[in-house]
């Protein structure tokens, strides 16, 4: 399902101490910058296992409070 995954990564980028720019996220978990932009836009963008890794260090979150299973409710009519 379409949307179902919430990517929380920009949030996590203001909480951090100092905030993270998406300059900073890409060298800090070694992706591009496009898609670090993805991620700061909070949509999903193609990670390998390790950059998945670099954000749960970075962030010291679990893999499931950075990517959130959120099925949208569609309401019967």
């Amino acid at each position: 399902m379409p949307g179902a995954i919430r990517v929380m990564v920009p949030q996590l980028m203001a909480e951090h101490i100092p905030p993270l720019n998406k300059v900073q996220l890409a060298k800090l978990i070694g992706c591009s910058r496009p898609t670090a932009t993805l991620l700061a836009q909070g949509k999903w963008a193609r990670l390998s296992m390790e950059q998945t890794e670099a954000l749960c260090d970075l962030f010291k979150k679990d893999i499931g409070e950075i990517f959130v299973y959120a099925p949208e409710v569609v309401e019967a009519a």
